[in-house]
């Protein structure tokens, strides 16, 4: 878009067309709307990764008190452990969206019936 946008420049400022000029400022608008969209969008996701890091906080807070009587780590706890390393793992890429979340909401879910089965087995 740039290089066409110098072209229409370069015809407008040789033959003074008005219709290269319309043409001009048509590119120009699209690439402010471009970077408006672009700017709303960072803003968006800013938002959006603030909120992840309140929720992490309040995960690590709750995370704090969940030991049993014995000084054991609870199942609770453990799947507190896992979630909360995941999200720190999201947490360290930039690109962390919705579908890595949803992958890692797969990914818990499928160890929490790992956890269920572990614990309704019979031992022997």
């Amino acid at each position: 878009m740039k290089r066409q946008t110098r072209l229409l420049e370069e015809q407008f400022k040789n033959n003074g067309c008005p219709a290269a000029f319309k043409e001009l400022e048509a590119n120009r608008n699209r690439i402010e709307e471009v970077r408006a969209a672009m700017q709303a969008e960072r803003d968006g996701v800013r938002t959006q990764l603030e909120s992840m890091k309140a929720a992490l906080e309040a995960v690590k807070t709750e995370n704090s008190g969940l030991q049993d009587t014995r000084g054991n780590t609870s199942t609770m706890q453990k799947k507190r452990d896992f979630i909360l390393g995941k999200m720190k793992e999201a947490f360290g890429s930039k690109t962390a969206d919705a579908e890595e979340f949803k992958a890692l909401a797969v990914e818990f879910w499928e160890k929490e019936m790992s956890w269920s089965t572990t614990r309704q087995s019979p031992s022997s």
